[in-house]
C-alpha cells in the first residue's frame, strides 16, 4: 500500500488509492497520518486517484537529524522533492488537499507550481498567518531554549495553561489541544522536531493570492465555525484577497473537520471541483 520516495536524505512515504483521472495530493495534520484520507479516497475512487503523504517524523517519512536545528528544509527543496515524486508517478497536473499543518505543503506547492495545479483545497489550514508564539519558539534562540526546557520539565508550562483556562483567558478546547500534544515526552519532542523542520515553509500570502487570481485556480477553504485552533478569520485572510468569491465553506464544527460526520460534505465539495474542471 505504501511507497517511499528518497532524495537528498529525505524520505517521503505515501499511499495511493483510487483509479480516477483526477489526481489529488493529500497532506494530514500534526500527529495524524496518511490513513486519515482513506475514507475520503474510498468515496472518490471512481473520479480520483489520491496520493496521501506522511509528513516528516510521521509514519516512515524521514528527515536528516543533523538538519533539525540548522539548515532546515526550504520551500525550494520541498518543491524539488515533490517534483521528483510527480516525475516518478508520471503526473502532469493535480490538485492538493491540506488539513491543518498539511496545508503548509499544499500552499507551498500552489505558490511554486501553479501551472500544474488544477485545484487548491484547504481544511482548517495552517500556514496562512504566522503565529507569534510559533515564530518565537522556532526562530529565536531564547524561544528554542524555552521549549527545550518544556520537553524535559513540562509541569510549569502545563500548569500555566491550566490556570489560564481556569481564568477563561484561553479557551478550554485550546487547553485540551495543548495538553493532548504535550502530555508525553515523545509528543513534546515530536512537536519540537516538526516545528523546527517546517519553520521556513511559510508561503507569502499576498503573492500566493495574486498567483491564484492570475491563474484562475479554483480554491476551496473548509473551516470550522467553532475551531479554536485555526478559527475562520484565519481563512478569511486569504479568501478576502481572491477574485473567487465562493471559496469559503464554514461547517458547524471545531477543528476536527476530517471526522466521519463531515465526510459526505467534503466528498461533495471535492466532487464539485471535478465538475468545474471538466466543463
Amino acid at each position: 500500500m505504501y511507497n517511499l520516495l528518497t532524495s537528498n536524505g529525505f524520505g517521503l512515504e505515501y499511499a495511493k488509492w483510487g483509479h480516477g483521472k483526477h489526481v489529488l495530493l493529500a497532506f494530514h495534520g500534526f500527529g495524524r497520518n496518511a490513513e486519515d484520507f482513506q475514507p475520503l479516497a474510498e468515496s472518490l475512487q471512481a473520479s480520483h486517484t489520491i496520493y496521501a503523504f506522511n509528513l516528516f517524523f510521521h509514519g516512515n517519512s524521514c528527515y536528516p537529524n543533523d538538519r533539525i536545528e540548522q539548515h532546515t528544509i526550504s520551500p525550494q527543496e520541498l518543491t524539488s522533492l515533490f517534483s521528483k515524486f510527480l516525475e516518478s508517478e508520471n503526473i502532469s497536473s493535480f490538485s492538493v488537499l491540506g488539513y491543518s499543518l498539511g496545508a503548509k505543503i499544499a500552499l507551498t506547492l500552489a505558490e511554486a507550481l501553479p501551472d500544474r495545479l488544477i485545484g487548491l483545497n484547504l481544511i482548517a489550514p495552517d500556514g496562512i498567518k504566522v503565529n507569534f508564539w510559533y515564530w518565537a519558539l522556532s526562530h529565536t534562540l531564547p524561544g528554542r531554549a524555552a521549549y527545550k526546557s518544556i520537553i524535559h520539565r513540562p509541569g510549569w508550562f502545563l500548569g500555566s495553561v491550566k490556570l489560564l483556562a481556569h481564568l477563561s483567558l484561553i479557551d478550554s478546547k485550546l487547553q485540551k489541544f495543548v495538553v493532548m500534544h504535550l502530555e508525553s515526552k515523545e509528543q513534546r519532542q515530536l512537536v519540537y522536531n516538526v516545528w523546527m523542520v517546517f519553520r521556513n515553509i511559510q508561503p507569502n500570502i499576498n503573492n500566493l493570492a495574486a498567483t491564484i487570481n492570475r491563474h484562475q485556480l479554483p480554491t476551496l477553504l473548509i473551516l470550522g465555525k467553532h475551531d479554536r485552533i485555526i478559527p475562520p478569520r484565519i481563512g478569511a485572510i486569504l479568501a478576502n484577497k481572491l477574485v473567487q468569491k465562493d471559496a469559503v465553506k464554514v461547517l458547524e464544527t471545531g477543528h476536527n473537520l476530517l471526522s466521519k460526520k463531515h465526510l459526505p460534505t467534503i466528498v461533495e465539495l471535492l466532487g464539485n471541483e471535478v465538475s468545474s474542471t471538466t466543463t
